[in-house]
């Protein structure tokens, strides 16, 4: 977690997803920004954070 700490942004996150989520780095490497959600308060549902309005540019490859 401290190594994670003090790597980059995109390596960092990608650490942490296989640490604390057991997925293997094969499967995490496959992950797009389409397979992830968030929790929208407002409309009570899950929603990929596309349609939920999440700015993520900062992240995308």
């Amino acid at each position: 977690m401290r190594a994670a700490e003090q790597a980059g942004l995109r390596i960092r996150a990608y650490i942490l997803l296989s640490l604390l989520t057991g997925a293997r780095t094969e499967e995490d490497r496959a992950l797009t920004w389409s397979h992830v959600v968030t929790f929208d308060d407002r409309r009570k549902t899950s929603l990929p954070v596309t349609e939920a309005g999440w700015d993520h540019a900062e992240f995308a490859v």
